[in-house]
């Protein structure tokens, strides 16, 4: 087997696993308390994807943070990831976070938006969009949800 990632399911167990182990670190993001959740979609990739480059790198070496895709795999991947923030760093309810997934315009930063570009990217790479839900642990008892990173994936 080529190096790289086949498996979609195990690049989403090791992307969780990576932001986990950020949020755990206890690393604040500019003026924010401290863990991954009000980390910014680009800052949280890049820290997430140098966490895996050192952890597999046999998987991850060649892989890069672009613009589009969010995350290339050469040869295996071009995945766009989408973060969800339903409460902000203060707790409070984020009033249009839901636009961020569902947002149906082409050009649009949404996650079907993110879907059509991929779509229209041309590059040779399986193609794969996938959500985290960057739940940290003082927004445990609003989430009413563990704690870790909860990611899913659609597949294109």
């Amino acid at each position: 087997m080529s190096p790289g990632i086949e498996n979609l399911e195990d690049f989403v167990r090791d992307f969780a696993d990576a932001l986990a182990a950020l949020d755990a670190s206890g690393k604040a993001h500019k003026n924010f308390k401290p863990g991954i959740g009000p980390w910014g979609e680009a800052d949280g990739v890049r820290a997430a994807l140098l966490l895996l480059q050192k952890r597999f790198p046999s998987r991850y070496s060649g892989a890069a943070c672009k613009r589009t895709p969010d995350l290339l795999i050469p040869g295996k991947w071009a995945i766009e990831l989408k973060v969800i923030r339903p409460f902000g760093d203060n707790g409070k309810s984020a009033e249009h976070w839901s636009e961020n997934i569902l947002h149906p315009y082409s050009g649009n930063t949404s996650a079907l938006g993110d879907c059509l570009k991929l779509l229209a990217c041309g590059l040779p790479e399986r193609k794969a969009v996938v959500y985290s839900d960057l739940s940290t642990t003082h927004l445990k008892s609003r989430l009413n949800r563990p704690s870790e990173v909860l990611s899913f994936w659609h597949h294109l």
